[in-house]
Formats: structure tokens, sequence, C-alpha cells
């Protein structure tokens, strides 16, 4: 596991929220993120691994919104 440092941490953060606000209006971003993982010393697996895991969650909350809103 790498040790983070200040500038690093800030890094992450700043490119994840990029990611995700680009991910929300056009449709992914991940080709922020994995680098910025990949960046810091993240291990190429996991940076996969982030990014299937968050598909795998949105997908899982679009399944239940949209079950909740059509059935009232």
């Amino acid at each position: 596991m790498p040790s983070f440092d200040l500038l690093s941490t800030i890094f992450i953060i700043l490119a994840v929220y990029f990611g995700e606000v680009f991910g929300c209006i056009f449709g992914g971003g991940s080709f922020f993120i994995q680098p910025a993982l990949l960046f810091i010393g993240i291990d190429g697996k996991m940076a996969v691994a982030n990014d299937i895991t968050a598909a795998a969650f949105g997908s899982i909350s679009f399944l239940v919104t949209t079950k909740t809103r059509s059935s009232h």
C-alpha cells in the first residue's frame, strides 16, 4: 500500500472529482481517474477494479431507483 503525501492526496481528490463530474455529464470519466491512480502508485489491477466497482454500484443504484419510480 503506497503512502500518500499531501500533494498526492490533493491530486487524486481533484482528479477523481473532475472525472466523476465529467462522467455524470458526458458518461465515462475513468480516463481521468485511472491515470491519476497509476500516477500516485496504485497497482494497475486496483485502478481497473476501482472503475469496475464504481460502475457496478452505479448500475445497482440505477436499477433500484428506476424500480421504485416505476412502482408509483
